[in-house]
């Protein structure tokens, strides 16, 4: 499994839109496209639990809603520099 790969995932989990609670369908969507990469459902959610807390469910929400490349950058990076992390759990 490659951080970058988990990273890009979650950038493209940011947008897509939920149609009930948007928080909830961003997060399985990044927990169901991590998996596909070869990690495990525990991985996949520690990385998004320590994402969903440096932005919040709203600014995350916000993020899907209105794409902006510089913000999916720091996704990305904020995205690798925790699957070292969560890997290590």
């Amino acid at each position: 499994m490659k951080p970058y790969t988990l990273a890009l995932l979650l950038a493209a989990a940011t947008t897509m839109s939920g149609c009930s609670d948007k928080a909830s369908k961003l997060r399985e969507t990044f927990i169901d496209s991590c998996k596909t990469s070869g990690a495990t459902t525990a991985i996949c959610s520690c990385i998004y639990d320590h994402i969903e807390r440096d932005y919040g469910k709203e600014k995350l929400v916000e993020m899907d809603e209105n794409p902006n490349p510089a913000a999916n950058i720091e996704l990305v990076n904020k995205t690798i520099n925790y699957v070292p992390m969560c890997l290590k759990k």
